[in-house]
């Protein structure tokens, strides 16, 4: 009996310290890092009968300083800015195809000089305001009749130009062996003046957590299944991450190079049953039966929806989950990476700061139901929706 108990005993503290460990291997661990505190500051968007502060439909979220940030509100295709109180500034915008005007605004972005950017989708235009509202620029890359499919906006720049990605049509694809052809993402940097086009980086290869899985993503909405792409800027550097590690690829648009940087954590395991009900998830939201239908109207939507569903079912099941499953860069250039959550855990998001040197330094935690949509010079931004769909902006200061 007593060996007994004393090999019990031995076991025991094998798998205690063997869990210390790998929680030791972990830098995520946020008990070795600080919890970064949040303190609400206002709200902005359901309790009003002003239309100036209620939104139909919020498309994207920017801080423009210590004290203001933007909403573009997609229902009246407006830009309007708020103070960190909450109070209206200014707003441009409106529905239309003239200088100024948009048919489907759907990213914000500042520029150097007090200026700020707004990508249409709609028009696949760029618009650059001046700080008082004044339209100073319009311009549009041609990518081809199916651009709406495969030529998602990835961010602007300081100086004005943008960054693209540019995919093969999923449809092109169904037929496709593995390869270049099927696993390749083009990173594309447009002028200021929509005239020149530059290849950033194309990402290839048969590795399957590369740009396999960025097939199956869209402006906005990115379905993760596996191994992800996310892309984002800092100042004028494009980081592009895979999700399993957070493994950056950072590439100066000039045409330079910055040494990669990979952020291993360990993995989380998954079980076939949270495979199927993870796998039952993506495709019903690839496939359009959970989402919204706004875009119905577009041709070969339908199709295209239907490519994306068949691709993730063919897609071989994960045997873990991803370590992360986005990637934000604050307007004052920290970046912040999120946890990825699977199907049926909290609906709490949480984000880690990383330092200059790539370094997890904090981190915080949304509370439940709460997208953070921007962070930067001491505000955090985060969109909340109600039961009505009614969304609403949260201001907070992050200490």
């Amino acid at each position: 009996m007593m060996k007994n108990g004393l090999w019990v005993a031995v076991m025991l503290s094998v798998v205690v310290a063997s869990r210390a460990d790998a929680q030791r291997s972990d830098p995520f661990d946020t008990a070795n890092m600080p919890q970064l505190t949040l303190t609400d500051v206002a709200r902005v968007g359901d309790s009003s009968s002003d239309l100036d502060y209620l939104f139909d439909g919020i498309g994207d979220v920017a801080v423009l300083g210590p004290e203001s940030f933007a909403v573009l509100d997609r229902g009246s295709n407006e830009v309007r800015a708020y103070d960190s109180a909450g109070t209206l500034l200014w707003k441009v915008g409106g529905e239309g195809d003239g200088p100024g005007e948009f048919r489907s605004a759907s990213r914000l972005s500042l520029l150097e000089g007090d200026r700020f950017f707004v990508w249409d989708s709609g028009l696949s235009r760029a618009t650059t305001f001046g700080s008082d509202g004044s339209v100073l620029s319009t311009a549009r890359a041609d990518f081809g009749a199916m651009a709406a499919f495969t030529a998602g906006f990835v961010a602007a720049l300081p100086d004005g130009s943008w960054i693209q990605r540019i995919e093969v049509s999923p449809l092109d694809l169904r037929d496709e062996p593995d390869g270049p052809r099927r696993d390749s993402v083009t990173f594309v940097r447009v002028a200021a003046d929509g005239a020149s086009q530059r290849d950033v980086m194309t990402v290839q290869g048969p590795t399957r957590y590369l740009a396999r899985y960025s097939k199956v993503t869209w402006e906005r909405q990115r379905l993760i299944l596996g191994r992800d792409l996310v892309a984002a800027v800092r100042g004028d550097t494009l980081l592009v991450a895979t999700t399993d590690s957070m493994y950056f690829r950072r590439v100066v648009p000039g045409g330079g190079t910055v040494a990669p940087l990979r952020i291993d954590r360990p993995v989380r395991p998954a079980d076939r049953r949270a495979r199927e009900a993870e796998r039952s998830v993506r495709v019903e939201a690839a496939s359009g039966t959970s989402g919204s239908t706004s875009g119905e109207s577009l041709p070969g939507l339908a199709s295209m929806m239907a490519g994306r569903a068949e691709a993730l079912e063919a897609m071989p099941a994960e045997e873990s989950f991803p370590a992360f499953s986005d990637l934000l860069i604050g307007a004052d250039g920290d970046a912040w990476i999120k946890e990825y959550r699977r199907s049926g855990e909290a609906d709490s998001e949480l984000w880690y700061r990383l330092d200059s040197a790539y370094e997890p330094d904090g981190w915080m935690q949304l509370p439940e139901g709460e997208e953070l949509e921007a962070v930067g010079h001491g505000l955090v931004l985060s969109v909340a929706t109600d039961s009505l769909g009614v969304e609403t902006v949260i201001v907070r200061r992050l200490r």
